[in-house]
């Protein structure tokens, strides 16, 4: 619908008929699915790694679309191989 992803328009919808009887709309949102506490870590990950890049250095000045492209194609790669749970391993 207009761009937006179906799992979000599901879940609107599902959180539209809770409300219609009366549920406890806190209660439903605060439940996180499994996979969320990795997803939000993973994420968190690739963040810290971006903001650890030096892009001050020489090769980041030449301006290059394709060079951006490619230090964030690494950032994500290397978030994607780090263990999660380990903060650590995302600072150099």
């Amino acid at each position: 619908m207009n761009g937006i992803d179906q799992s979000i328009i599901d879940r609107a919808d599902e959180l539209i008929l809770l409300a219609a009887k009366g549920e406890d709309l806190i209660a439903a949102c605060a439940a996180q699915p499994e996979t969320e506490p990795e997803n939000l870590e993973r994420a968190e990950t690739t963040a810290r790694l971006f903001l650890a890049e030096d892009f001050r250095e020489e090769t980041y000045t030449s301006g290059s679309s394709s060079e951006a492209q490619k230090v964030l194609e690494d950032i994500i790669s290397r978030s994607e191989t780090v263990e999660l749970g380990t903060r650590d391993s995302t600072r150099s």
